[in-house]
């Protein structure tokens, strides 16, 4: 409603908030509402009625979030929602002057940096050994398989076809889904997990 207004042509700018703008872009968006619950709500920033919005306001905000030694990929992860929510009433400003806010939150370059730490075998039986029965699936599958663990919390039952032992992954960081045939120990294991589970529930939440 909130952007439609501006859309509009009604200057609500003056009288609504960043914390406004946060909330009305991520009524729809669930990762986008946890990001700004962590960063935005709370900070100096979000009372500052958006027509009153500067680049120092800004660049304070992220100076905030590298205080909290942040890593620079998740700091450029937080800069994202909060971009996309004020470009949806924010016009650009023009470059090098106080008006120019998107200046603030560009993004670090260089930020991601290739993970090279793995666990070799013994600790991830040391691990596994310390893991209690709740996690322990999810660990387990962690060490079977080369995915990361939001894509492995996602996966369905259904998505592990025990005759052919071929698991559906859906949609990862490249958006993709892939099937992927799974080797004889990793198939029993996950043939047992997924007998044990209802199958409209996913694999390792009970």
């Amino acid at each position: 409603m909130f952007f439609q207004l501006i859309e509009n042509g009604d200057d609500l700018r003056t009288f609504f908030a960043v914390k406004d703008a946060c909330q009305e872009y991520a009524s729809d968006k669930i990762e986008a509402r946890k990001r700004f619950a962590r960063t935005v709500y709370q900070s100096a920033i979000a009372d500052i009625p958006i027509k009153k919005l500067r680049r120092r306001h800004l660049i304070e905000w992220r100076t905030s979030l590298q205080n909290r030694k942040l890593a620079p990929a998740t700091i450029n992860c937080e800069l994202v929602p909060l971009r996309a929510a004020l470009h949806k009433v924010l016009p650009l400003g023009t470059p090098s002057t106080e008006a120019a806010w998107q200046e603030a939150l560009k993004p670090i370059r260089n930020a991601e940096r290739q993970r090279t730490l793995y666990l070799d075998q013994q600790q991830c039986i040391q691990l596994l050994s310390n893991a209690t029965p709740e996690i322990e699936p999810l660990i387990r599958s962690l060490c079977y398989l080369p995915l990361r663990v939001g894509t492995i919390a996602k996966l369905l039952v259904i998505d592990f076809d025990p005759r052919t032992a071929e698991l559906t992954i859906g949609k990862d960081k490249n958006g993709q889904s892939r099937k992927i045939v799974l080797p004889k120990t990793t198939a029993d294991f996950f043939t047992v997990s997924a007998n044990q589970r209802n199958q409209v529930i996913p694999y390792f939440v009970k």
